[in-house]
């Protein structure tokens, strides 16, 4: 459903093109994080932080990622790779770091 009128996306569009690359960035970051408390806060309470993280990844990715590698609750040999997977998602793990702000 759109219910935008096409002029009102042109006037839109042009917004978002005169912003400045990190403006951008900033407004998508602030919607992903909007998005993610939305989701923290459907989870059940009492479920591991890996539970957790694997849940918000699932709601928030099925359908956009591979679920084999990157979605997988399997354990074993290839656990480090998924964790590190999820690690990147929430900005821990494999030395990724997110700054809020």
């Amino acid at each position: 459903m759109n219910d935008t009128s096409l002029e009102m996306e042109a006037i839109v569009a042009e917004r978002y093109r005169r912003l400045s690359s990190h403006e951008r960035m900033k407004i998508a970051s602030s919607m992903f994080e909007t998005a993610r408390v939305i989701v923290e806060s459907s989870l059940p309470s009492g479920s591991s932080r890996r539970e957790r993280r694997l849940a918000f990844a699932r709601r928030l990715y099925e359908g956009e990622l591979p679920r084999p590698r990157c979605l997988s609750t399997r354990t074993g040999r290839n656990e480090g790779i998924h964790d590190d997977a999820i690690g990147v998602l929430f900005g821990s793990g494999s030395g990724v770091q997110m700054s809020a702000g």
